[in-house]
């Protein structure tokens, strides 16, 4: 018991030490800082529904505040603490044909809380506390959402680095349009560490745990256990560390909702052979599970790369895939490709000239025992983003087996509540729709199962060429883009492999001149599973006027004027705009406007909005008064409605 004691009266001597020198006092607890406010706020809203028997008005008030505060216990060396916390009431009525009379809180509530341990020290640890809750009508759709989260921080950083953390997060989110709920807590420890034992080598080690429970009434309830670790290793084998190898392990277990496992090796080196003459190579083995389904994956890779100067590469590459799903099938992929890259400085012009090129050929061997077999398709990850074209990867899918969820398995997303599935051909598109529970530019996962044809094996040569020429210091870019692909088949049928066979092509014209960007180009792209030719016109422009006027313009209009068929169009026009105009010093305008609409075969819709504020200072007083205005049309449903939204909030800082 004598030795702990020893140990912590040298360390809090020590501490002692330091704060004289750094004129800190040493204190049982010392407020250092703390700032704030308080505010009383009031708002009305009206909407109008196309539907003239159709109503829904409301009123808000609230007083709320927020405090912050910065602390320190014995000495900012020993325990700094960060305490922060708002909390924003608000009470009214809302009165709707759409939904009985109620009372609906907009409230707000946060509280932080970061413990900081020995700051000056090679290790600190850190803990924190976080509470976000939000109840009440957002922009587009009414939702209460609330998430909790605590956990700690370790960094050490003198022989070894290591970083490790543990967290708990839970977070709750009610649709209270549907009454959807939907309610997920994970748990997670996941730790790093870096070491060099020599002076030409490199080490890492990761490790992860991650425990995620998801549910929705009525709907799914999943869990998902989650263990994976690599480790990787970066060894120089000359003296002058010009010939890297690197070498990777990892392993993953995935069990609960579904059972998962996978292996995997990793070896990778690059060798100068002479002067701007490289050779690089890579090799990688796979093994993995799911449920009974065994796959064993071998992946080699290798190029020569010549460079003539600064200005001119070529390089010739080979890629050799070989997969095999034990007791369905094996899929042998070979693709030789040349490329090559040239640019140039031209001194008249100011400007600059790129060329990329690339031929690259490709032949494909599938072998089954069946003529006719299903294969299951998971995790196939799709980044869905407004207006982009997302194509699942394999054809003949099977709708009724597909699956869209979150990246952590254990979401599941609705049909045509929070995404669209819509048949092309033998291939199949996927959409998110505007409203539902996928935000804007979210990666989901996909599983599916889809009908293979058996044997077959094709050839398939293809090239792109990509040309930009600048004036002027980048002033004016030219682009011209030309590629194409074809498919012959060797043996078998590839007639229902869903393969994109195309030509296409696009020229634009770019400008830039400081904070200000235009543009246009048209995209023509004749294929057996793109097709359709595209119109884009897109401008921006950030400045200002002297001290008064800040503004901030994006606008882009994507015209489909043919989309997969002959006769079928897609426009897609995305406006947005930003002004803050200084009266005074003390007294600012801000106004945002906002546009944005699909017109198309697939979706219809339009969603405008509109902002104002005046903000007046008088010392720590602020008064701030606005508007806001809304108009919506939801897709695939026959509705559509504005809303109208004015303000006032009184504040006192301190």
């Amino acid at each position: 018991m004598r030795k702990p004691i020893i140990i912590l009266l040298l360390f809090l001597a020590a501490i002692e030490f330091n704060a004289q020198n750094r004129s800190y006092k040493i204190t049982p607890f010392k407020l250092m800082s703390y700032s704030g406010n308080i505010n009383v706020n009031g708002q009305f809203n009206n909407t109008f529904f196309e539907d003239e028997q159709g109503f829904h008005y409301g009123y808000h008030y609230g007083v709320g505040g927020f405090l912050a505060t910065q602390s320190y216990v014995y000495h900012p060396n020993f325990l700094t603490l960060s305490i922060s916390g708002g909390y924003q009431p608000q009470f009214g009525e809302v009165v709707s044909s759409l939904m009985p009379d109620y009372l609906n809180n907009l409230s707000t509530a946060q509280y932080n809380i970061l413990a900081r341990f020995f700051q000056t020290l090679d290790y600190n640890l850190n803990a924190y506390l976080r509470h976000d809750e939000k109840r009440g009508e957002d922009r587009f759709y009414d939702r209460d959402i609330a998430t909790n989260r605590y956990g700690l921080d370790f960094k050490y950083e003198k022989d070894y680095k290591i970083n490790a953390n543990f967290e708990h997060r839970t977070d709750r989110e009610l649709d209270n349009l549907t009454d959807r709920e939907l309610v997920t807590a994970s748990t997670g420890f996941r730790a790093k560490v870096n070491k060099s034992f020599f002076k030409n080598d490199w080490n890492e080690l990761f490790f992860n745990l991650q425990n995620t429970l998801s549910e929705s009434k009525n709907l799914f309830s999943n869990s998902n256990n989650l263990m994976n670790a690599y480790l990787s290793n970066s060894l120089f084998l000359n003296r002058k560390k010009s010939i890297p190898l690197r070498s990777r392990i990892s392993i993953q277990n995935q069990s609960g909702t579904f059972e998962t496992k996978n292996a995997a090796l990793t070896e990778s080196i690059n060798i100068p052979l002479a002067k701007n003459f490289h050779f690089g190579s890579t090799f990688a083995y796979r093994w993995g599970k799911r449920n009974e389904e065994l796959i064993n994956e071998l992946r080699y890779s290798g190029g020569l790369a010549y460079s003539l100067y600064e200005s001119f590469t070529i390089g010739v590459d080979m890629n050799y895939n070989d997969l095999d799903q034990k007791e369905d099938f094996s899929l042998t992929n070979t693709v030789l490709s040349l490329n090559v890259n040239y640019n140039k400085q031209i001194k008249p012009i100011k400007g600059k000239l790129d060329v990329r090129y690339k031929y690259a050929f490709e032949n494909q061997l599938r072998k089954s025992q069946d003529t006719l077999s299903v294969i299951n398709v998971f995790n196939e990850n799709q980044l869905l983003r407004d207006g982009q074209i997302n194509i699942l990867n394999n054809p003949n899918v099977l709708l009724e087996t597909v699956l869209v969820k979150d990246v952590t398995n254990t979401v599941f997303y609705q049909e045509n509540i929070d995404y669209l599935l819509v048949e092309r051909g033998v291939n199949v598109e996927i959409q998110r729709l505007i409203g539902g529970a996928i935000p804007n530019n979210t990666s989901v996962f996909v599983d599916y199962s889809a009908l293979q044809l058996g044997s077959y094996e094709y050839e398939s040569p293809g090239s792109f060429l990509d040309i930009n020429l600048t004036f002027f210091d980048e002033l004016i870019r030219l682009n011209y883009m030309n590629s194409f692909r074809k498919y012959t088949a060797l043996s078998g049928n590839i007639d229902n492999l869903g393969l994109n066979e195309f030509k296409q092509y696009k020229i634009g014209l770019h400008m830039r001149y400081k904070m200000f960007g235009a543009g246009i180009f048209y995209e023509d792209i004749d294929g057996s599973v793109l097709p359709h030719k595209l119109w884009n016109y897109y401008v921006s422009a950030t400045g200002n006027i002297g001290r008064k006027l800040n503004y901030k313009f994006t606008g882009m209009i994507n015209d489909y004027v043919l989309y997969f068929r002959e006769g079928d169009t897609n426009l897609l026009m995305t406006f947005s705009s930003d002004i803050m105009y200084n009266i005074s010093r003390n007294t600012r305008l801000f106004f945002n406007l906002s546009f944005s609409s699909q017109q198309g075969d697939i979706q219809d819709y339009l969603l405008a909005s509109g902002r104002t504020e005046l903000k007046q200072r008088w010392k720590k007083l602020e008064l701030s008064f606005g508007a806001n205005y809304y108009e919506r049309h939801v897709p695939l449903q026959d509705f559509a409605s504005k809303y109208v939204n004015t303000y006032i909030k009184l504040q006192r800082n301190f």
